[in-house]
């Protein structure tokens, strides 16, 4: 456990932490709207901090695609970048990402899990 990330957001990602995954997976698809910078806060934080909490987010969301599954958010940048959070998803496993749309601070993007082979 890191004990860096605060406590509320190491409570909400240990619930998708259990054995069983987030519930009711695996899942073909899955929509993530205003998620990923809500989980993550919006308060200041150091890098290292933001980069444990998104790879947090980005591989409990992975853990319950189905292979080929596929990963869309929609969300608002808040703290970290939107191409840090690509190059995360990419670290997670994520592939054929894609940034649909963007206006301002707003995005469309997505990512697949990988087949199995």
């Amino acid at each position: 456990r890191n004990t860096s990330l605060d406590t509320e957001f190491q409570m909400e990602v240990d619930l998708f932490a259990r054995q069983d995954g987030i519930p009711g997976g695996p899942y073909d698809v899955v929509v993530a709207t205003l998620v990923s910078h809500t989980l993550a806060r919006h308060n200041k934080q150091e890098e290292h901090v933001l980069s444990d909490k998104y790879r947090k987010i980005f591989e409990a969301i992975f853990s319950v695609l189905k292979p080929g599954g596929h990963l869309l958010i929609g969300d608002h940048v808040g703290t970290w970048g939107l191409y840090k959070q690509i190059r995360m998803m990419e670290e997670v496993g994520f592939e054929d990402l894609d940034i649909a749309w963007r206006q301002e601070a707003f995005f469309v993007a997505g990512g697949r899990k990988p087949e199995r082979k």
